[in-house]
């Protein structure tokens, strides 16, 4: 590894010797050299040193004995870094004793080390080694294995795009002194690859041995203040034990200021890195099946609330405030978000995909295969104030917020863990289950047409009650609506509060969210996917706004044709799809004989024969339960529907 070295001093033949003796004895030194302090503040404001060097005799002695040198060594701003003072044959060693004492918060003092001039350069080699091992805590025998001679320097451009190309592979060897300080007495360090990255902060794969044993690590590496700011959040708001379905923080180590990244070690608690994908991978190689159950998990472990107390937001301003916060929505949302959908418009235009419009308050989108899609503008809506009221009031706690898919991890026998811990907070925990939605919905799921999109989101959006079971309307929706169901059942089993208002709110504001974070590069590979998004938006703004159309759900029978939703006796029933059109039928011929041949008829054309009709009594009844003989009676080849219960019927039967 590079030993970087910054020697501040105002002889010039001295740094010239010093430097040229360094380089020549051990060629990983990388020596800078400047001869006065001003130019001394400025590199160790801007540049990343492993160790200072200060002469103390840069000047005369001042009042009270003290130098220009030793004001540099005891300055606030550089109290974080590394410094070794030296004095010449003329200076007081008893200057160089203040700067060694130790700071009384355990930080690092003034300076490590002083030095005489005329001890030689073996002494100072020796004595920046030792600093570097002792004080900044980095080994530097240890090797660091990157996949690729420049992995490093990719990464660092992908973690700081502005950074110029020349400085690339510098700033990679800041990267992997991130992973010395972070497995500081390993023998030997690799990184296997990346799993996740986003904007400023990644999380690497990293094999770490140590007496002949390896260690599989999630190391979390990126920009200093962000990683820490990271860091902080977790350890304020986490349990010392990380929760189930959470990554385990095992390490930490604040850097000096001058390094720009920073690293925080995790491991997953019961199982091998080497064992797990992320959750897309998961999702798009797993039937219905296996992703409802890692769903469950993922919502009752992961994205479950830690805190033993959840806090009752106040009104519904404020509680719709708090969804768009958790969100990360900020003020300009509106005009970022019109902008946004014109520009997935233009995408689709040059894909030969769709046109997409927004005039006259809606939003129109016309695809090239597939019938014409309109709905109201979703960034009018996002504009309007919010809310009167909910229903019910939302709960708040501590929880992950909006984690992205890829950050998700996911075992055998579906365990997952949560390993991103940018939006950890204390926030609305019904919006946490909605942003997982919109995970499912706008990333995980790729649908075949806008047409299959629109079919199954509008019947997802019928829905009033997070309780009531959903039927997948095909069987290529069966996977999605498989999670979708299962998170939310259980958000109303643990009573995150809110109605479906709050709930499509919060699911809003995350697609919305989703759809302005889309990366460039994305929406030009799968414009379909920014077109889903817009729709979805705009189907969200129409069920939003929609007038309420109350229903008295106090006694029978009664079913709600706009929204599909029946009840019997006050309770809502989830019949399958046949069997919910054959009650629907029957609902607008209710008190009427119907045969069978008008039900198949008036449910499902001519596709079926009239002998099937049984079958969806069959499974009708199932839904209606106990109370079904009441409400539903066969007779002579047909059925009647009494909605107020058959007649002559004792009441309860």
């Amino acid at each position: 590894m590079k030993k970087r070295i910054l020697m501040i001093d105002d002889d010039l033949d001295f740094l010239e010797q010093r430097q040229a003796w360094l380089e020549l004895e051990d060629p990983d030194f990388e020596v800078t050299t400047v001869s006065t302090l001003e130019g001394g503040r400025r590199l160790m404001r801007e540049e990343y040193f492993h160790v200072i060097t200060v002469d103390l005799g840069m000047s005369k002695a001042e009042a009270g004995g003290d130098t220009t040198g030793l004001l540099l060594v005891h300055d606030p701003e550089f109290a974080h870094l590394v410094k070794i003072v030296l004095t010449g044959p003329h200076n007081d060693v008893r200057l160089s004793r203040p700067a060694m004492l130790q700071r009384e918060d355990g930080g690092l003092p003034p300076a490590v080390d002083y030095l005489l001039k005329s001890q030689g350069p073996e002494a100072m080699r020796d004595a920046i080694d030792r600093a570097i091992r002792r004080d900044c805590k980095i080994d530097t025998a240890m090797t660091v294995e990157w996949p690729s001679r420049g992995y490093a320097a990719d990464l660092v451009g992908m973690l700081e795009p502005a950074a110029p190309d020349e400085g690339l592979f510098r700033r990679g060897e800041e990267l992997s002194d991130v992973l010395r300080k972070a497995f500081l007495g390993y023998d030997r360090v690799r990184v296997v690859g990346r799993r996740w990255q986003h904007g400023a902060r990644a999380a690497l794969d990293v094999k770490a041995w140590r007496g002949g044993i390896t260690h599989g690590r999630l190391v979390i590496v990126g920009l200093r203040d962000n990683v820490l700011a990271h860091i902080d959040a977790y350890r304020r708001l986490m349990p010392e034990r990380a929760p189930r379905g959470h990554a385990q923080l095992i390490h930490y180590d604040y850097p000096l200021r001058t390094l720009r990244y920073a690293g925080a070690v995790f491991e997953l608690p019961n199982a091998r890195i080497d064992d797990v994908r992320s959750l897309p991978h998961f999702y798009a190689d797993s039937g219905p099946n296996d992703v409802r159950e890692c769903i469950r998990g993922l919502v009752a472990e992961g994205l479950k609330p830690w805190g033993q107390y959840p806090q009752l937001l106040g009104t519904a301003d404020h509680a719709d405030q708090r969804l768009r916060q958790q969100a990360g929505l900020p003020d300009d949302s509106p005009e970022r978000l019109r902008q946004r959908i014109q520009d997935v418009g233009q995408v689709a235009e040059r894909h030969n995909e769709a046109t997409l419009s927004l005039a006259d308050g809606r939003l129109t989108i016309c695809p090239l295969k597939g019938a014409e899609q309109e709905a109201p503008d979703p960034a009018a809506w996002l504009a309007q104030a919010g809310p009167q009221a909910f229903s019910r009031p939302l709960s708040a706690g501590e929880s992950c917020g909006a984690p992205h898919a890829d950050t998700i991890l996911v075992a055998r026998g579906h365990r997952s863990w949560l390993t991103d811990y940018g939006r950890i907070g204390h926030g609305p925990l019904l919006s946490t289950v909605a942003a997982l939605e919109a995970v499912v919905l706008f990333e995980l799921h790729t649908f075949d047409s806008l047409d299959d999109f629109s079919h199954a989101y509008r019947d997802l959006l019928r829905h009033d009650d997070l309780a009531q079971p959903l039927g997948a309307p095909s069987a290529t929706v069966r996977k999605p609506f498989a999670a979708i169901q299962q998170m939310r059942e259980l958000a109303a089993k643990a009573d995150y509060g809110g109605d479906m208002e709050a709930y499509h709110r919060a699911l809003f504001y995350h697609a919305a969210r989703r759809l302005l974070d889309m990366p460039d590069e994305e929406l030009h590979d799968d414009p379909r996917r920014g077109l889903c998004l817009c729709l979805g938006l705009g189907l969200l703004a129409e069920q939003l706004t929609a007038p309420a159309n109350p229903v008295d759900r106090s006694g029978g029978f009664v079913a709600n044709p706009q929204t599909k939703q029946m009840w019997v006796e006050g309770r809502l029933i989830s019949p399958t799809p046949r069997a919910r059109d054959f009650l629907l039928y029957l609902w607008q011929k209710r008190d009427e004989f119907c045969p069978n041949a008008t039900i198949v008829e008036g449910c499902r054309g001519y596709r079926y024969a009239a002998e099937n009709v049984h079958n969806w009594a069959k499974e009708a009844r199932q839904a209606l339960g106990p109370a079904a003989d009441r409400y539903l009676v066969s007779d002579r080849g047909g059925y009647t529907l009494y909605p107020a219960g058959r007649p002559g019927a004792p009441p309860g039967r």
